[in-house]
């Protein structure tokens, strides 16, 4: 690039880092003398200045400039690096990044034998530190699993990092494809994704067997069936007062837990017509027409009703109402049970969201993939946010740990403060204590380059199980 006048050449990229020790890198070349100042590079968090230093002409030769700088507590922001050049200067930038100084050192992981895969495919890998305070409990992670006897599947590890159980998700109920056929287009169990899952005190376990799916279903810990719903349920599954609320299409389906017999079915249209005051869901609508000008104008993915012994926390709500998150409108929303009004929401907080929950102080915690970031500082987080003044602070940042999925993800805020996060596209499960140190992490590994994607991990506390899952024995049926 050559510049004619004074000017900056780059600036960006406007995003909050995690505390710790960076380097913003430039790699260019300048046609000026060697030695000779021809500008500067500086960084600068929410617009104060914190490093810079002037750049020197290269003669026309490559050259790498870094300048370091430090994010804390009390200065985290919006960060930036700007390269400046003074008048009739020729350039040539190849690349700016932000990179850690000291780079995380890498964790020891162990395999986890998984001897009912198929041969392609490698064992995964565990990482369990020393001082988890999760050992007592146990991992559900619901993944693709190229297993002999299904290509998805349940993997449960103990606390330690342990196999204990892998139960089979595959389509061989009789007729199964018949029976989808006669409502819905089939589609094979290659070409899904189960997105979403339950687990009951007693093992059995609800999951959309896609992402729009083939079918809802219920099996119990040893992956026996115990009924099957053809519907196009996708993404998450909440379990509310013996019914269950999970996405059916375009409306939320409220079903009974014991039979999947469906319940009530709340149209998105119908959330949007008792709304129509509020701009919030004309974002991609052209409004002379009324007719959408994207493919996937919503993209809703969860649902979640109030508990009642949440309630107290909450006073704006009543128990049962409904939290949703739309993502393609960065949109979360509480729906009043019954009216269907809006009585709280926010859009614009997270960028292509999943996974809004209610917390026991009050607030929600979200899972933000941050969809669109430049790829060396792509990366996730879990925010908190307080409905009650829309206050909200970043409860995790996924910069340190590469933490990152560009779509899907799930999280779970443990009782201790541990946060329990699924990095879908990594094929990765990571847990922090409460202090933000990595203390469980799981890869399903593939092949040497590659991992297989991971739906969702649960921690099941310990006692939260009416049975031992070590002595558990199985037959299947």
């Amino acid at each position: 690039a050559a510049v004619s006048s004074k000017g900056f050449l780059a600036f960006g990229p406007y995003v909050t880092l995690t505390p710790g020790l960076y380097k913003a890198e430039y790699l260019l070349k300048i046609s000026a003398p060697l030695g000779s100042t021809v500008g500067f590079i500086d960084v600068s968090i929410n617009q104060e200045p914190i490093n810079r230093r002037e750049i020197k002409g290269t003669a026309d030769k490559l050259e790498t400039l870094t300048l370091t700088f430090e994010v804390t507590e009390e200065n985290q922001g919006k960060v930036e690096t700007r390269l400046f050049l003074d008048e009739n200067v020729g350039a040539n930038l190849k690349y700016v990044k932000i990179d850690y100084a000291n780079p995380p050192k890498k964790r020891k992981f162990k395999e986890v034998l998984f001897g009912n895969k198929n041969t392609r495919r490698q064992n995964p890998e565990v990482f369990v530190s020393k001082n988890s305070p999760l050992k007592k409990g146990y991992f559900a992670i619901l993944a693709a699993t190229d297993g002999k006897d299904g290509v998805h599947g349940i993997f449960i590890l103990n606390g330690a990092g342990k196999l204990v159980r892998t139960i089979p998700i595959n389509d061989s109920e009789p007729d199964l494809k018949g029976k989808i056929e006669k409502k819905n287009k089939y589609l094979p169990i290659e070409n899904r994704f189960p997105h979403g899952f339950y687990i009951s005190k007693n093992g059995d376990i609800l999951f959309n067997d896609g992402d729009f799916g083939n079918t809802i279903r219920k099996i119990d810990w040893c992956g026996n069936k115990i009924w099957t719903q053809v519907a196009q349920t996708h993404h998450s599954i909440e379990v509310h007062e013996g019914l269950i609320y999970t996405w059916e299409g375009y409306g939320i389906a409220v079903k009974d837990e014991v039979t999947g017999a469906q319940k009530k079915m709340i149209l998105l249209k119908t959330i949007f017509a008792r709304n129509e005051e509020f701009g919030v869901f004309n974002t991609h609508v052209v409004i002379a027409s009324g007719q959408y000008h994207v493919k996937d104008p919503t993209h809703q993915n969860d649902v979640e009703p109030l508990p009642l012994k949440y309630a107290k926390a909450f006073p704006m709500f009543n128990p049962g109402d409904l939290l949703i998150s739309i993502r393609n409108l960065n949109l979360i929303a509480v729906i009043d049970k019954d009216t269907l009004k809006m009585k709280w929401w926010n859009q614009g907080l997270t960028t292509r969201q999943h996974d809004p929950d209610w917390q026991a102080d009050g607030t929600i915690s979200i899972y933000n993939n941050k969809y669109g970031r430049y790829p060396n500082l792509s990366f996730s987080e879990i925010v908190s946010i307080n409905p009650k003044d829309s206050s909200y602070k970043i409860i995790y940042s996924g910069a340190r740990d590469r933490a990152y999925s560009r779509m899907r993800g799930k999280h779970q805020v443990l009782k201790d403060g541990s946060i329990l996060m699924t990095m879908t596209q990594q094929g990765r499960v990571l847990a922090v204590d409460k202090n933000k140190k990595v203390v469980f992490e799981f890869i399903n590994h593939y092949q040497e380059k590659s991992n297989l994607v991971v739906s969702e991990a649960i921690y099941l506390e310990p006692g939260y199980l009416d049975f031992n899952p070590r002595k558990e024995t199985c037959t299947q049926k």
